[in-house]
């Protein structure tokens, strides 16, 4: 291969959008002829596509085939097949928006069943498969131990290290055993951060050995069986020593992982033994691009180690695909020059090609691959696995509920009164309650004590990830003091108040002068078509409703630790709940 070759193999692009005659960005449903003669005439390594073209099963199974045969057409530099890739963890991170989106990998910790969580990475994995994806950006092997932590979450499987690379592994056998390459992320840890990497630098201050009794457990457990691994755009201070100036705010800064030969080569190659594909996390972040020159994070990223540069810049536009090929020249310039090592990209390359030799693109028929994405056998299992997860954490005299009463339930935005109304709307026949649902952000405190006047029992729901330092006045703010009216009232009432987490569980910090505590562990909205109608499908709050009125055991157990509030909203170190926790005994 040509160092250009070899360069157009080491790109991962996201061709996801396009700016039409107007300027405006719009999601791509079928292959243009730029975009098309790019990949032919570069033969990039792969291919990332985003939900603004994956919204229909129809559209993105043409696009996909287009993409295929684009890279593999006679006219091509040569027929290497594409890597195929889709964010397609479950729960708030899908992007195929007609299939399944799944519990989210919290809930599957408080489940607790390692053939739960395979069963579940094997069906999301089998419906991207069945559309000509061949490699999903998934599992999660970060640590949820920071509730403060803005992007990581629910999709941690748990704070617990082992917890996280046995759910981990049975992750990634679901999707080997449905022919979809893995990507373990995001190394070496992004659980302990309270900044997101997509819009700002997260920073760690710890040193090799303290992630390595912690945050490398996970990698440790998982690394041999895993096909790829990505990086995290944290600062390690105290791991790495080198150092860049930032083009943004002057100052000097310690490389990322993503761009630290210490971490990539140092720790993940020669310590842990890692001989398999690097690939970064996005390097359009902010994280990168608002601190680096893109050629500069080319070069030092790929001396340190990494194989494969995800999304360098954007993709829009005829003249970001002029800018490319300016790119591609640059960097093979800088391999002439001896500025990135000849011999690094030779490596990567043989592992890029190494991994190919695994592909196996599912060719299914056009509707056996429709009718299997979001298949109704698909949407049933979802929702048991959602059922499952419900973990009690507090029940004072409130549950079983009396039959023939009134429920009123607050929700905290339109999503949770959809779904809500579909839990309704299966129980109906079963069910001998009378049902209101009101939006309590929406409504005065006089509206709110009139509401619970007229009922027998209240409901409602909070979605809020409570973080340190909430600013008063802020909306987070105001529905805090929300929820805070909304359980005095309903004592003042003598009247129990029941308090459903929507997501993080950190926040029932503030729910403790409750009646009765569930948690779900996840809030999206996920828009699916199946048996010829539109469906809002967000299986956990639905099944959370589900249990309340159908009386079943509560089977979930806590996956993480939660710690207790001060008076201005900071966790302590003080527990709350510990992990494994359960009121249902």
């Amino acid at each position: 291969m040509t160092v250009r070759e070899m360069v157009c193999q080491m790109l991962m692009l996201d061709f996801t959008f396009w700016n039409d005659e107007n300027g405006n960005k719009c999601g791509v449903e079928s292959l243009n002829d730029y975009v098309r003669d790019a990949i032919i005439r570069n033969k990039f390594g792969g291919v990332i596509l985003f939900d603004a073209c994956l919204r229909d099963a129809k559209k993105a199974y043409k696009l996909v085939r287009e993409l295929h045969e684009a890279a593999t057409s006679k006219d091509a530099i040569n027929q290497i097949p594409l890597l195929m890739a889709i964010d397609q963890e479950g729960g708030r991170m899908v992007r195929l928006k007609d299939g399944v989106s799944m519990p989210g990998n919290l809930a599957l910790g408080a489940i607790g069943s390692e053939a739960i969580t395979r069963r579940t990475a094997g069906i999301l994995a089998g419906e991207v498969a069945s559309l000509g994806f061949n490699l999903n950006f998934a599992p999660v092997l970060d640590i949820n131990n920071n509730p403060n932590n803005p992007v990581i979450g629910t999709r941690s499987f748990s704070s617990d290290a082992m917890m996280v690379a046995k759910h981990g592994k049975a992750y990634i056998e679901g999707l080997h055993q449905n022919n979809v390459l893995c990507c373990v992320k995001h190394f070496p840890g992004h659980g302990d951060t309270s900044v997101d990497s997509h819009t700002g630098l997260p920073s760690i201050d710890k040193t090799f050995e303290e992630i390595s009794e912690f945050e490398l457990i996970p990698y440790k457990e998982n690394l041999k069986d895993a096909d790829m691994v990505m990086t995290a755009h944290i600062l390690y201070p105290n791991i790495e020593k080198e150092t860049y100036t930032s083009i943004s705010t002057k100052q000097k800064i310690t490389l990322p992982a993503t761009l630290s030969k210490t971490i990539i080569t140092g720790i993940l190659r020669k310590k842990l033994k890692y001989d398999g594909v690097v690939i970064t996390d996005a390097l359009s972040m902010r994280a990168i691009s608002n601190h680096f020159k893109l050629l500069d994070t080319t070069r030092l990223a790929i001396n340190a180690g990494v194989d494969i540069l995800l999304m360098p810049f954007k993709i829009n536009s005829k003249r970001d695909i002029n800018e490319l090929e300016w790119y591609i020249t640059q960097v093979c310039e800088m391999i002439y020059r001896g500025e990135i090592d000849l011999c690094q990209v030779e490596k990567a390359v043989k592992r890029i090609l190494k991994l190919k030799n695994k592909i196996f693109v599912k060719r299914e028929g056009h509707a056996k691959a429709i009718n299997f994405v979001g298949a109704p056998s698909h949407r049933n299992f979802e929702f048991e696995v959602a059922k499952k997860a419900i973990t009690l954490l507090k029940n004072d005299r409130v549950l079983p509920l009396k039959q023939d009463k009134s429920i009123l339930i607050f929700v905290s935005n339109d999503v949770e009164k959809i779904e809500i109304e579909n839990a309704i709307s299966k129980l109906q026949e079963n069910s001998n309650y009378k049902y209101q649902i009101v939006v309590y952000g929406a409504i005065s405190n006089k509206e709110i004590k009139a509401y619970i006047l007229k009922a027998d029992y209240v409901i409602f729901t909070i979605g809020e990830t409570i973080k340190s330092n909430i600013e008063e006045n802020s909306d987070l703010y105001k529905r805090i003091l929300s929820a805070d009216f909304i359980i005095k009232e309903t004592h003042r009432q003598y009247k129990k108040v029941i308090a459903i987490s929507c997501w993080l569980p950190d926040n029932v910090a503030i729910l403790q002068e409750t009646d009765c505590i569930l948690c779900c562990y996840e809030e999206k909205e996920n828009k699916a078509n199946f048996d010829g109608r539109n469906h809002t499908i967000v299986p956990n709050l639905m099944a959370a409703f589900t249990k309340i009125i159908d009386n079943s055991p509560f089977t979930g157990k806590l996956p993480t630790t939660i710690y207790k509030l001060d008076d201005s909203y900071n966790y302590t170190d003080e527990v709350l709940y510990n992990i494994g926790f359960s009121a249902d005994k």
